[in-house]
């Protein structure tokens, strides 16, 4: 099983840390994608590597999408291809969690 994370600079550190490592725990695949590739900073400091942008994505590659909350969720709503991301996994009725300020996306 594959999991795709969605977060950018300002995300909620343990609401992207916890699941991220819970998820790696369990065994499963996890890819970060961001508005680019490369480190993205949480709000109490903690930073975690972006393997992915999201316009590289493809929604087809994944099980199921986490959004985490934070400060991300303002400026990921604002991104094109998330909603469209987002839509697919809806459309395949893929699960979709999101946690906090992650239901910003959804709207």
């Amino acid at each position: 099983m594959k999991v795709l994370i969605v977060s950018a600079d300002g995300f909620e550190d343990t609401e992207l840390l916890v699941p991220w490592y819970r998820f790696r725990e369990e065994g499963l695949l996890v890819d970060v994608a961001s508005l680019r590739e490369g480190r993205i900073k949480g709000k109490h400091g903690y930073e975690v590597l972006a393997n992915l942008a999201i316009d590289d994505v493809q929604a087809a590659d994944y099980d199921a999408l986490l959004l985490p909350g934070g400060w991300a969720p303002e400026a990921l709503r604002r991104s094109p291809r998330l909603l469209e991301i987002v839509r697919e996994f809806f459309a395949a009725a893929k699960p979709v969690f999101a946690i906090c300020h992650g239901p910003e996306i959804l709207v």
